[in-house]
């Protein structure tokens, strides 16, 4: 929530006067966004949009920016390309899948249970086939049906959050060039 508002820099242009003390807002700043105030740049402040709580606030920027990071600045996501989406029903991957479809991906998601797969196919234009649920013993087998159903011989980029017993069978799905990014955590 805005407290206060600063003036303008001398060479920034007045942004600042779209922002009134007690307005919501959704932010970005670099460091030392774990405190009870900060110093925020206006540039990177929004309206927090009606109906989100401050936590979902808090969260969309930081999933979004994952997912963006890790599909446009790391993997190199072009259009048409074919991407693995680990988790794809959590916050990264429901992001993730926003970016993928915004470049006419060919996309495979991976899920841990069936109720998130029935989640994604109401939620997204996606083939029951190109959402797999994680099981260790047939992921590999999973994933070569996945990629018949999008038509392709492998992944451009693997958005991997899991790894695990995961990892290995999406590694070697990974055509020539293309990218993995890990981000999951250690175990």
């Amino acid at each position: 929530m805005v407290r206060e508002v600063g003036p303008p820099a001398p060479d920034e242009t007045p942004v600042a006067a779209a922002f009134r003390p007690g307005d919501q807002v959704v932010g970005v700043i670099r460091f030392g966004a774990y405190a009870d105030a900060v110093n925020a740049d206006v540039r990177y402040l929004r309206p927090l949009p009606e109906g989100w709580s401050f936590a979902e606030g808090a969260a969309f920027p930081v999933q979004a920016l994952t997912a963006w990071h890790g599909l446009h600045a790391l993997g190199g996501l072009q259009r048409g390309g074919s991407v693995l989406v680990h988790s794809a029903a959590g916050g990264v991957g429901l992001n993730a899948l926003h970016i993928a479809f915004s470049r006419r991906a060919r996309i495979v998601g991976t899920v841990g249970s069936e109720s998130k797969k029935a989640f994604l196919l109401g939620r997204f234009d996606l083939a029951p086939d190109t959402i797999v649920v994680r099981d260790r013993r047939r992921f590999g087998a999973e994933l070569d049906r996945a990629l018949r159903a999008v038509d392709a011989d492998g992944f451009d980029v693997v958005l991997d959050g899991v790894a695990g017993p995961y990892f290995r069978p999406a590694l070697h799905r990974l055509r020539p060039g293309g990218r993995l990014i890990l981000s999951a955590p250690r175990t």
